[in-house]
């Protein structure tokens, strides 16, 4: 027994031995020596990354973030990376994107290079996700050849932007059943995210059936485009979304919101547009 534990006393040391003076070896091989490029977006379990870019309607392009990796350690000397854009790509050069060379150069001493691609994010609508697949062709180093394409999926956010505080004046048409609303005192909040909540969703038309009946529900402001996420609610039924109608709109510059909506209880299609006071 003692025999056994002198020998692994031993071994314990004679690893230590080797760790430290192999360390200050200069002769001793290491054991990852691989240097190569890669996409960035290649590497997520999919094989592709989501990029979101603020629309502000104010002309300029965004930098899209797109990313090539070098996996080593820093070189002292530059990396040139050539690349191309698939024709798989649902996203339409100098529509919804710009490119400014084919290749890119990770700098000496660093891991990482942008693509010199830029987002029109002005040209691209709310809700839509447009794909840019990128494929490495040509590097100054190998190229992981697993990690060499990849879809890179743009959309867009736009900040918040219906004013609070104050009221609104709400008018509905005249429409089904000769009915209309009119409501001056209107309240729309801020709730988080692009969602707000408003007082009178169908600007009191439901109030020309059973006085002071009110619609409150809640509204998604997605750059400028309107549609009603948690629905009013009536005693004549639900106030959802409008199937014809579609989105409303906010202009943001006279503070006007349309908001179109359905009532499929009675088959009521109406739109209301709120002004602030």
């Amino acid at each position: 027994m003692k025999t056994m534990k002198r020998n692994k006393l031993s071994y314990i040391f004679l690893a230590l031995v080797l760790v430290l003076f192999g360390c200050e070896d200069p002769n001793t091989e290491t054991i990852f020596d691989l240097t190569f490029v890669e996409l960035d977006a290649a590497t997520t379990a999919s094989g592709s990354r989501t990029y979101t870019y603020l629309r502000e309607n104010d002309g300029i392009n965004k930098a899209s973030g797109f990313q090539v990796n070098l996996a080593s350690q820093p070189l002292s000397s530059a990396v040139n990376v050539n690349f191309e854009i698939l024709s798989t790509s649902t996203a339409i050069e100098n529509v919804h994107y710009v490119v400014n060379g084919s290749s890119v150069t990770i700098g000496a001493g660093e891991n990482i290079a942008e693509l010199p691609i830029e987002i029109i994010a002005d040209n691209i609508n709310a809700g839509e996700v447009l794909s840019i697949v990128i494929h490495l062709t040509s590097a100054d180093v190998e190229i992981n050849e697993g990690l060499s394409e990849a879809a890179h999926n743009i959309q867009i956010s736009c900040p918040p932007n219906i004013p609070e505080g104050g009221t609104w004046t709400g008018v509905t048409t005249e429409g089904v059943f000769n009915a209309y609303g009119n409501q001056p005192n209107v309240v729309i909040t801020y709730v988080s995210g692009t969602i707000y909540e408003v007082s009178h969703l169908a600007a009191s038309y439901f109030e020309n059936f059973a006085a002071g009946e009110t619609t409150s529900g809640r509204i998604s402001n997605v750059c400028d485009a309107i549609t009603i996420t948690v629905d009013g609610s009536t005693r004549y039924g639900a106030v959802t979304s409008s199937p014809a109608n579609g989105a409303g709109t906010f202009d943001p510059v006279n503070n006007v919101l349309s908001v179109p909506w359905y009532n499929p209880t009675n088959d009521i299609e109406e739109i209301s547009v709120f002004t602030k006071n």
